[in-house]
């Protein structure tokens, strides 16, 4: 009995086969990294969202214990200075930092301490710095001041006259939750900054969820301006005539203030911003994380209604403009 043999044979790829196999995988490469970009823009921003919302909530802690807000710099009774960041290292799992402030460390010795819940996850590392050349660890979430200035509307809202002048710096909001309580805001001294002006919820008379606490500003703007920032536990710097420029904190400015001052949306494009009027901005996409006095935390776009985000910025000037 005799069988047969087949023989299968057997073909290799062709050139121009395996041309478009390499130019489909490349296309779906293409089409799966931007997918992939997305995908971690987002979780940058949500962990974002989750550091702002730690420090809006050790905030709540430190009222509950101290029955106020820590102003935004703090002159302590042993002399120097320190920023709000320090008067809540006890909520941040920092209180070996609290004792040591407290025994008298100085700013920049404190500083040299990388606190990773103030470094936003898409900022640059050249941002996790300060920019004075103090080789200091920075901090990205600043302490709202309030507002001054003029809205857009008719007849418009003036928010803040009573705003703190400071040298060449920029004025300072007096109507933020992180601002000192003050009866002489022409006076521009440290003195000012004491603990026991420290503000509370019932100044926030315009309601907690609608006025911001914390702003992010991890953003740095190529051929307009270098970041402003100092190490996280310095609070303030002073001249001859008293406070000069505030660390950590900012105001939101309106119109007609004056020539030096400008605007200050979200993510501004300023050529020479003023330390106490540092734009809230960051590298997310189209806006920036924003804090509420409730503890709720949003991310708010640069095209916000500028009138609406100024007016978030006060306890207590009868603006309710939810930010959306």
């Amino acid at each position: 009995m005799s069988s047969s043999h087949s023989q299968k044979t057997r073909r290799g790829f062709t050139l121009v086969e395996l041309l478009v196999v390499i130019a489909i995988i490349g296309i779906l490469v293409g089409m799966l990294l931007p997918a992939v970009q997305q995908v971690r823009a987002a979780a940058r921003k949500t962990a974002c969202l989750n550091k702002v919302r730690q420090v809006v909530m050790a905030c709540h802690n430190y009222q509950s214990s101290n029955l106020k807000f820590p102003t935004a710099a703090y002159l302590p009774p042993s002399g120097g200075n320190q920023s709000w960041v320090v008067s809540i290292l006890p909520f941040i799992d920092g209180q070996t930092l609290a004792d040591e402030a407290k025994a008298g460390s100085t700013p920049d010795l404190m500083s040299e301490n990388k606190l990773d819940l103030l470094i936003c996850p898409s900022a640059t590392q050249d941002d996790e710095f300060d920019t004075l050349g103090n080789n200091a660890w920075t901090n990205h979430y600043l302490a709202c001041m309030g507002s001054i200035g003029e809205s857009a509307s008719t007849p418009p809202v003036v928010y803040d006259k009573f705003s703190l002048t400071a040298g060449a710096d920029g004025k300072i909001g007096l109507n933020g939750i992180f601002s000192p309580r003050t009866k002489d805001p022409a006076d521009p001294s440290a003195m000012n900054f004491k603990g026991k002006y420290g503000k509370n919820f019932d100044d926030c008379r315009d309601g907690s969820s609608n006025t911001m606490a914390i702003l992010e500003s991890s953003r740095s703007v190529t051929d307009f301006w270098n970041p402003l920032r100092e190490g996280w536990a310095y609070g303030f710097s002073l001249t001859n005539n008293g406070v000069d420029k505030i660390f950590g904190a900012n105001t939101v400015v309106g119109l007609n203030v004056s020539t030096a001052e400008v605007p200050t949306p979200i993510n501004a494009n300023i050529a020479a911003p003023l330390w106490n009027q540092v734009p809230a901005g960051s590298n997310h996409s189209g806006g920036c994380l924003i804090g509420m006095m409730d503890g709720s935390t949003k991310f708010v776009n640069e095209n916000v209604d500028f009138d609406a985000y100024l007016a978030a910025a006060g306890i207590n000037d009868g603006q309710v403009d939810q930010l959306e």
